[in-house]
């Protein structure tokens, strides 16, 4: 019989305004979820918001801001921001930001482990 041992890697981790996070999501899964919520609320963003778009609004940044703290552990948000509050345009360049140190961290270790 074979016996195989897989041994996982070790957390990617994401340093923002001093603090450092592990991130606790797959790639693909950090990837595929930012997509899905950037394209349901871009077109809050550049539409400009109206009073009938509130409960959108509010749902968008409890939305991001729950995702963000999903990668990134409870609470990464209020530490990330110093408890100030956050709204749905600095949320969503925030979660980008987290993706974008995603894909680079994955492009340096497949770069790393398998070559140009």
């Amino acid at each position: 019989m074979k016996k195989l041992k897989f041994d996982l890697p070790e957390y990617r981790k994401v340093e923002i305004n001093g603090h450092v996070f592990d991130i606790l999501k797959a790639d693909a899964d950090v990837l595929v979820k930012a997509q899905e919520l950037r394209n349901r609320y871009s077109e809050l963003t550049q539409k400009g918001l109206s009073e009938s778009d509130f409960d959108e609004i509010v749902a968008a940044v409890k939305g991001v801001i729950d995702y963000i703290d999903e990668m990134l552990g409870e609470g990464a948000t209020k530490k990330i921001v110093g408890g100030r509050p956050l709204g749905i345009v600095p949320a969503i360049h925030l979660m980008t930001m987290v993706c974008k140190a995603v894909v680079e961290e994955y492009n340096e270790d497949v770069t790393n482990k398998y070559g140009d």
